[in-house]
């Protein structure tokens, strides 16, 4: 299957129902964050779930190093709240949201489903109401956390097909063009797809793959 849509033009539609870092994080979320519910802990009055709300910071190719979204983000989350110490596994970093962190009330409200898993996730309706800035941030934030840094074709791959029609379409908002390519099997056995954004429509509307050093 191959899907491309040739044209494509940024729209000022939509207002600002977030920040700029909002939706940042909330696109790196999608990209690379989960949302899980253990067991049951006791509490003075009965029993309460323990839910788990975590951004994961990887060794993918980016613009910057993982330590540096790590950082950034935790500067970020800590506006709203405690964070839990980052956990290193490996080149692996994962840092959690504290009980009494904010977010964990309003990520719902931005139309995060805490229970979309990798092969669920879809772009948040508040994003595809959002000013033209919001939507370049959430897909800036996607790409840095599961894309591929790329000077001529940035790409990214998932099992999730229904989101990356999402993300070709929220793309075409902001004026660039993209295709999707697949299934294909990474491993033998799972299928994915594969999403190819135009390079030089990505450098002018987004800086990306751009050496430009930006601080998020």
């Amino acid at each position: 299957e191959s899907i491309a849509q040739p044209l494509a033009m940024p729209q000022t539609f939509g207002h600002d129902l977030m920040t700029q870092a909002d939706a940042y994080w909330l696109g790196y979320y999608i990209g690379n964050g989960s949302w899980t519910v253990g067991g049951y802990k006791s509490v003075v009055d009965g029993s309460q779930k323990q839910e788990s709300v975590v951004w994961c910071f990887g060794n993918r190719v980016g613009r910057f190093a993982h330590e540096q979204y790590a950082s950034a983000f935790t500067s970020w989350a800590q506006q709203y709240g405690g964070t839990w110490k980052p956990q290193v596994r490996n080149a692996m970093t994962s840092i959690g949201l504290a009980q009494d962190n904010k977010l964990r009330a309003l990520l719902p409200t931005w139309g995060l489903n805490p229970e979309w898993r990798f092969d669920t996730k879809r772009v948040p309706e508040s994003i595809w109401r959002g000013s033209l800035e919001v939507r370049k941030a959430f897909v800036l934030g996607y790409m840095d956390a599961d894309g591929t840094l790329g000077t001529n074709q940035p790409s990214g791959h998932t099992p999730n097909l229904e989101l990356l029609r999402d993300l070709q379409v929220l793309a075409r908002t902001i004026g660039v063009t993209s295709k999707i390519h697949g299934p294909y099997l990474p491993d033998g056995v799972h299928q994915a797809w594969q999403w190819h954004l135009c390079g030089s429509l990505m450098r002018a509307h987004l800086d990306y793959g751009a050496p430009v050093q930006r601080q998020r």
